[in-house]
């Protein structure tokens, strides 16, 4: 039906102001922290990460993080490139959500995957970890022959032990994913949920292991 005409100049003008209004800015971006373990070879413009302890609403989701020019990529500490990075390591990312909602890394810092140590060679006792805060001292020896160490919620406990030499060590999963106990001369293989794994310690030494699966989960036996 067509308008009356004392009333096309008001509906033209309406319509002139809303094409010519202003548009609303797009909702600002947010920022994000991801820490985990890079699952892939990465590509040329991005990485994907297994998070397992950034922000709250990205745990447990594997999720591509995009770099950019100014990205700033270190490796161990030293400055790096992304396709120096591999399969495995560890890896913090802070950055933003751009209006995509796509997650532009500002910063990777990745830590190579730990290459634990063998029987009779010392871990320090000031500092035995791989990833996070130091353990100040070894905890007091064990007492008994066997000891438990539990899979939990992506980590092992207790994350350090001291143990008498013979002492029988058995590693439980409780975790709905599977982990493995992992180091030199230590090889469980993937354990599911509720399986375990038990190992003799005969050789007195400081024992390293770490989760095959997810490199940040580490720590240490010391065998006395």
């Amino acid at each position: 039906m067509a308008l009356p005409r004392h009333l096309r100049p008001i509906v033209g003008a309406a319509l002139a102001i809303g094409l010519l209004a202003p548009v609303a800015p797009a909702e600002a971006t947010s920022s994000f922290h991801d820490r985990g373990t890079i699952r892939d070879t990465p590509t040329t413009t991005s990485v994907r990460v297994l998070d397992t302890g950034g922000d709250a609403a990205l745990r447990g989701k594997t999720l591509t993080i995009y770099v950019s020019r100014s990205t700033k990529i270190t490796r161990d500490g030293v400055t790096s490139s992304l396709h120096a990075l591999q399969n495995g390591d560890g890896l913090v990312a802070t950055g933003a959500r751009d209006k995509h909602g796509r997650l532009t890394a500002s910063s990777l810092q990745a830590t190579s995957p730990p290459k634990p140590d063998g029987p009779a060679v010392a871990a320090p006792s000031s500092c035995v970890a791989y990833y996070g805060p130091c353990t100040p001292t070894l905890p007091p020896a064990t007492s008994g022959n066997t000891l438990t160490i539990t899979i939990s919620n992506d980590t092992f406990d207790p994350p350090v032990s001291v143990v008498p030499v013979g002492t029988l060590v058995t590693i439980r999963n409780t975790d709905s994913v599977a982990h493995t106990f992992s180091g030199n001369h230590l090889e469980s293989g993937s354990l599911g949920r509720d399986q375990s794994f038990t190992v003799e310690f005969t050789t007195p030494g400081s024992y390293r292991f770490y989760c095959a699966i997810h490199a940040f989960m580490n720590g240490a036996l010391d065998v006395r």
